[in-house]
């Protein structure tokens, strides 16, 4: 492929991945009137609070592998090893993401306390907890979708995601009137759609039998083992 052509295919692409996040954002606006016409001061102040906790726990449970697989999917061209790669960060990911969602599920009225001054929100924070390991379906696909360059692909999957999860608010916070209570399972119930929706894309490559300790073990050794001079030997290999 000449230079050329990786250029247009690069700026294409760019293209297609920033208009569909720039959609999702459009899309998100319409919460805006949405939020105010329901939602107190204090609302907010919970929104604001469990949207933090939401995101600290998601960065966790990633435990670096979106950027792991990258590379160790285009270290190879064995289908059979890509396979394992992604199968393995999907099952390591949605395990480390059911743990945390266990726990905060049964520490939930401590954390609500801790976190928003009264054990009253305790169900919120189950149904964010719930909600994580839900994400894991996105996260993996959406990094699939970009190694098999699907650019048209990974624009309407984000794009279907934010229609639906943005129908689920409309019907269970402004129809339903069921308040924080009802945005937090609106959320939950567009989580769990789209992660069916992630999953029949994907399972071929996420089957249980394409887990891989191998791999995992590998990763962790590189990312722990400086290489002589104090480069990694992930560098070393790269070199």
């Amino acid at each position: 492929m000449s230079t050329a052509r990786y250029i247009r295919q690069l700026g294409s692409e760019t293209a297609i991945y920033g208009i569909s996040g720039t959609i999702g954002r459009f899309i998100a606006i319409f919460l805006v009137p949405l939020y105010t016409r329901v939602f107190t001061p204090a609302d907010y102040g919970i929104i604001g609070s469990l949207a933090s906790l939401t995101g600290l726990l998601s960065t966790f449970i990633v435990l670096g592998l979106d950027s792991a697989s990258s590379r160790w999917y285009y270290d190879t061209d064995d289908v059979e090893r890509r396979h394992r790669v992604i199968g393995s960060w999907f099952w390591c990911q949605l395990a480390a993401g059911l743990v945390v969602a266990l726990a905060f599920a049964l520490l939930a009225p401590q954390i609500s306390d801790l976190l928003l001054g009264s054990e009253e929100y305790a169900l919120l924070v189950r149904l964010v907890a719930v909600a994580i390991p839900l994400g894991t379906f996105g996260k993996v696909l959406g990094n699939w979708l970009r190694y098999q360059r699907r650019a048209w692909l990974t624009a309407t999957y984000s794009t279907v995601t934010s229609l639906v999860t943005v129908g689920a608010i409309f019907l269970l916070v402004l129809v339903l009137h069921r308040g924080l209570e009802g945005l937090y399972r609106a959320q939950l119930i567009a989580a769990a759609l789209m992660a069916g929706v992630a999953a029949l894309i994907l399972r071929s490559w996420i089957g249980p039998r394409r887990i891989s300790p191998g791999i995992l073990k590998e990763n962790a050794t590189i990312r722990a083992s400086p290489g002589p001079g104090g480069r990694d030997r992930l560098g070393d290999r790269l070199v």
